[in-house]
């Protein structure tokens, strides 16, 4: 084997080894990435719901002058708007995640993790959905 031969050759497999890293490299970072915009979009949801009733305590305290149940309806609708925006979060989690089991990128390990974090956010819209049904049912009860 002549050194231009060896050169070609080694050249080849450095460029080989460089698209396996590189593909690697893309895998993982899909996986990440689902992930973290998923955290990103529950914190997110978090910090909504969190305003909403920092809103409704503003206007227990009389900071902010408007009718109670104007401040209700309004609680109500920035707690809705939380509770698609966090199932959107999920939905897209659940896809993304999805396909990325159907093309073998996640270990038993990365699936499971997947799920605890889909059961976490699951449990999250229920407590959401019950707060809703309790502000729903304040505001239209006859107190």
């Amino acid at each position: 084997m002549t050194s231009s031969n060896y050169n070609n050759s080694s050249n080849s497999n450095n460029l080989n080894n460089s698209n396996n890293l590189n593909t690697n490299d893309t895998e993982k970072m899909n996986k990440y990435s689902a992930e973290r915009l998923y955290n990103t979009w529950l914190v997110d949801s978090i910090v909504f719901l969190s305003f909403s009733f920092l809103f409704l305590d503003a206007i227990k305290a009389k900071s902010i002058n408007i009718s109670r149940i104007t401040a209700r309806l309004i609680a109500i609708f920035l707690l809705l708007i939380n509770i698609v925006f966090t199932i959107t979060a999920i939905i897209n989690y659940y896809v993304t995640t999805r396909d990325l089991i159907n093309q073998n990128k996640f270990s038993n390990l990365d699936t499971i993790t997947r799920n605890v974090y889909l059961i976490i956010g699951i449990i999250y819209i229920f407590i959401q959905l019950f707060l809703f049904y309790i502000l729903v049912k304040n505001t239209f009860s006859k107190n």
